[in-house]
């Protein structure tokens, strides 16, 4: 093996760690928001509610919060998966991971179209006010594409190594 494979593995074994621990924090910080969600009136979330103006928009903000976590939660916990792969086996490009990445791409489209939608759906028919944030769409449309991107160049990668690998 390479040096520079070996370097690989190692960074991507690091980046593996440090992704599941993200993950596991956001996963407590969505579990956190759901709670505020549904349970808007308890003590703990007074100083919040008098700053959100009541419990309803605290309640539907920390819904959607909390939607916005697990999903940061989904995309660390894929690219996790990526670099685990990465760092047990003799090459990056494997058949799962072009699928992983695209999953990725996925998940921020829907984050950049689906959320605000829903959020404007909800402002409408509700008192609560949600900001159109257009530079976060864009820049998320942004990450999409270059997911998109990134995973047919790890397909095509995989190609060319399963072709090699049965060549020898």
């Amino acid at each position: 093996m390479t040096d520079k494979m070996e370097r690989l593995r190692d960074v991507s074994r690091l980046l593996y760690l440090l992704c599941i621990l993200m993950t596991i924090v956001l996963i407590v910080l969505a579990v956190l928001s759901f709670i505020a969600a549904v349970f808007p009136d308890l003590s703990v979330f007074d100083d919040i509610r008098r700053y959100q103006g009541g419990s309803t928009p605290m309640a539907i903000g920390s819904f959607f919060g909390g939607v916005d976590v697990c999903l940061m939660a989904l995309l660390l916990g894929t690219v996790a998966a990526v670099f685990k792969d990465i760092s047990e086996s003799h090459t990056p490009f494997l058949q799962q991971n072009p699928k992983r990445i695209m999953l990725l791409g996925h998940v921020v489209m829907f984050m950049a179209v689906a959320l605000p939608i829903a959020k404007y759906v909800v402002s409408s028919v509700t008192l609560v006010e949600f900001h159109l944030d257009i530079s976060r769409i864009v820049m998320m449309l942004i990450i999409a594409i270059i997911a998109y991107a990134v995973a047919l160049i790890f397909d095509y990668g995989a190609q060319l190594q399963k072709e090699s690998d049965e060549t020898l």
